[in-house]
């Protein structure tokens, strides 16, 4: 008997193909055996992806650290891992399009009514219709390239961890660790998205403080820092997502403009 991947030559008691590892298949495939494999792949307790996120939710310095130190075996690759949170995220909020566009209407109309006070625009119903208009189309565009919104954003994330945590990580190693957290902030999101359709809208917005929290929680960790210390972190972290957070919107905003004034 050879093996079916590699041709290797095995023994009718091997379980393993000694060259490549493979199992060795003897079994046809049946709708029992694919519903087994599917709920040993994805639900068992040896699934890679559960122990990676369970491992960062529970003690996420240590797989930081073991990740970096070159324990790979054990965990979800990091971008991986992202693509993984990013495409529930994705399919969540595409199905419940409708939805997601109000609950972000909701959170966005107050940040639009604060942005439009400073600047001393007279708010009428005609143009909070048009800033209605204008937050469908930015949602749509948003839910359209939702996938690579985040992996562009990952970068700017990374940049922003390495500004303020500083060393001895590198920048690399600072994108690493950002793609494990982003990727469970999209599972944390979800939750929020969810609870929020069918009692709250707003409470979509706690899923904000929650990443912010889960950032300074895994660092501080990660670094081990004090509780004054985290503050202080956590002052300059706040500082820099304001802003990004702002640079965001705005371009949101451009980009709802762009796409109205081209059709």
């Amino acid at each position: 008997m050879n093996c079916k991947n590699c041709d290797f030559p095995l023994q009718e008691t091997h379980h393993y193909c000694a060259n490549c590892g493979a199992k060795v298949i003897r079994e046809r495939i049946s709708m029992r055996k694919l519903l087994r494999d599917f709920l040993n792949d994805f639900f068992g307790w040896d699934n890679k992806y559960l122990t990676t996120l369970t491992s960062i939710v529970t003690k996420p310095d240590v797989v930081f650290i073991n990740y970096l130190s070159g324990v790979r075996k054990k965990y979800v690759a990091p971008f991986t891992y992202l693509a993984i949170g990013t495409a529930f995220a994705m399919l969540i909020f595409n199905f419940f399009s409708e939805e997601y566009i109000a609950v972000s209407g909701a959170m966005n109309s107050s940040e639009y009514e604060v942005i439009n006070q400073q600047l001393g625009h007279n708010i009428t119903p005609e143009y909070v219709e048009q800033q209605r208009e204008l937050n469908i189309k930015v949602q749509n565009f948003f839910l359209k390239y939702f996938n690579i919104i985040t992996f562009l954003l990952a970068p700017v994330f990374a940049a922003a961890t390495r500004f303020v945590f500083g060393k001895p990580y590198n920048y690399g190693e600072h994108l690493v660790i950002t793609c494990y957290i982003q990727g469970t902030l999209f599972l944390s999101a979800i939750v929020f998205f969810i609870l929020s359709i069918y009692t709250i809208p707003s409470l979509f917005m706690a899923s904000s403080a929650v990443g912010v929290f889960f950032y300074l929680y895994a660092y501080g960790k990660l670094y081990r820092l004090t509780v004054g210390q985290l503050f202080v972190k956590f002052l300059k972290f706040l500082g820099i997502m304001l802003v990004a957070g702002l640079t965001i919107v705005l371009l949101g905003v451009l980009v709802g403009f762009l796409m109205s004034f081209f059709h």
